[in-house]
């Protein structure tokens, strides 16, 4: 379920994200159809990860 209504996604665990230099392996994902997302979502699995993130005058700080 999601904020819009229910959706079908296909579960799967990344071998690692690199994003900015930083590296997280073993991130859980989810695939979902083009159609459904305008763009590519950075989800909690790998945000609460991090050291520290922070959303400021819509852009994104990470710290590991």
């Amino acid at each position: 379920s999601t904020a819009n209504g229910t959706s079908h996604g296909a579960p799967l665990m990344l071998d690692y994200v690199v994003l900015d230099g930083i590296e997280v392996r073993n991130v859980q994902a989810v695939i979902v159809r083009d159609e459904l997302l305008q763009t590519n979502l950075l989800g909690a699995s790998f945000l609460n990860r991090l050291h520290r993130f922070e959303i400021s005058d819509n852009t994104l700080y990470i710290e590991d």
